[in-house]
């Protein structure tokens, strides 16, 4: 069971107004530029050439994606076969305002992008494609971390093994699917309508909203970080450190009602069987309210955790918060 962190504690408090910084600025090695007009393609990203510039793909690689600029598609859909999924190697692509990482639906022709390895920074702004693929079917290729921090993603996003994915604000679009070994952490924004949990999936909710039909199947797990819980109107008593196990396979409807980490209100009818537009948690799926600490103990917990990193010199903030602040 995946339960909350002392660099979750963190963010949360950042959100709150508490600012931490590394006092050494890291400098990316090697940046490209797509500006307005511009398509950088499956083609240039394996030849390392863009606009005459060479690039090796690598953790030091920085994609900036500009207001009129795009990539992709990436990888390759194969009918009957095994899907593509193109090795970024660690590189990071940031999506900024009015750039877009291109990715098309089934119709009229099927050719999405599908992309293992990579780091993903969708900016306000900035959109990702329907049929997004992120995160190899085969684990052990790197791990992939997405970042939406107020850009949003098309439909029919999907999240396979070894994928982070944060969403500060904005949003992940309707009827995203999240596989096994992926984690979801919803801190802010929204998840869109229709969201999938399947089997060895995590989903952490600690704050924002989730939209109609949301199943969690059998095998996957749902923490929600909450201030407060009730079920049918009946406050539940929580204790620091003790999960409390939603009561689900009962066969019976019941409504779910939880402050959440940053004072969201989240209410939600469950029912025990799959109902178009309902929420639905599997009798075999783990879903768990965790109780936070109140505001003030929040603070003084990322304050006092901002002082210890800063005695850490040789791990930067950004790198102890496993890829969820990124340059």
């Amino acid at each position: 069971m995946k339960t909350l962190t002392c660099e979750r504690w963190i963010l949360l408090a950042l959100f709150a107004g508490v600012i931490c910084s590394n006092s050494a600025p890291v400098h990316a090695l090697n940046t490209i530029q797509i500006n307005t007009g511009q398509t950088i393609t499956n083609a240039d990203l394996m030849a390392g050439v863009f606009d005459g510039e060479a690039f090796s793909l690598g953790p030091d690689a920085v994609f900036e994606i500009n207001s009129g600029g795009a990539i992709g598609p990436v990888g390759q859909h194969v009918i009957n076969g095994l899907d593509i999924f193109f090795d970024f190697i660690g590189s990071t692509v940031n999506v900024n305002s009015g750039g877009a990482f291109v990715s098309n639906p089934p119709t009229p022709q099927f050719d999405p992008s599908l992309t293992t390895n990579l780091r993903l920074n969708v900016f306000p702004g900035g959109t990702v494609g329907d049929s997004f693929g992120v995160g190899d079917l085969v684990f052990g290729n790197g791990v992939s971390v997405v970042n939406i921090r107020g850009g949003e993603t098309g439909i029919l996003f999907d999240a396979n093994g070894d994928t982070v994915v944060n969403i500060f604000d904005g949003q992940l679009g309707d009827r995203a699917q999240a596989f096994g070994g992926s984690e979801v952490n919803l801190y802010g924004g929204r998840i869109g309508d229709s969201y999938d949990a399947f089997s060895g999936s995590v989903l952490n909710v600690f704050g924002g909203a989730i939209g109609d039909d949301f199943d969690a199947f059998s095998g996957s797990t749902v923490n929600i970080y909450v201030r407060s819980l009730s079920i049918n109107g009946d406050e539940v008593s929580l204790a620091p450190g003790e999960p409390y196990a939603i009561p689900i396979g009962s066969g019976n409807t019941f409504q779910l009602t939880a402050t959440l980490a940053d004072g969201s209100i989240f209410d939600r009818t469950v029912y025990p069987a799959n109902v178009i537009g309902g929420t639905y948690f599997d009798s075999g799926s783990l879903v768990l309210a965790i109780l936070v600490p109140e505001p003030s103990s929040l603070l003084l917990t990322a304050a006092t955790g901002c002082l210890a990193l800063a005695r850490r010199r040789a791990v930067p903030f950004k790198h102890a918060l496993r890829g969820l602040v990124s340059d």
